[in-house]
């Protein structure tokens, strides 16, 4: 979340979706997997915004060019 402050002041957009997970220490097993299946979905929810996001700006970037 602290680097959404960072990326508006360089002038990226930034997805609206906010997936914070408060103790990650105690929600990952040794392995890196999810020990709560809320980060499985709330995962999934942000990658399919990043994943839209991208999609359009490549899209608008193929159909206008990047400003100059």
């Amino acid at each position: 979340m602290q680097l959404r402050c960072m990326l508006g002041e360089l002038g990226c957009i930034s997805v609206s979706k906010i997936f914070g997970i408060p103790t990650v220490q105690n929600s990952l097993d040794p392995d890196g997997k999810p020990l709560d299946d809320r980060l499985i979905g709330g995962a999934k929810r942000l990658i399919t915004q990043l994943d839209w996001h991208a999609r359009a700006m490549k899209n608008h970037r193929q159909a206008h060019g990047v400003p100059t």
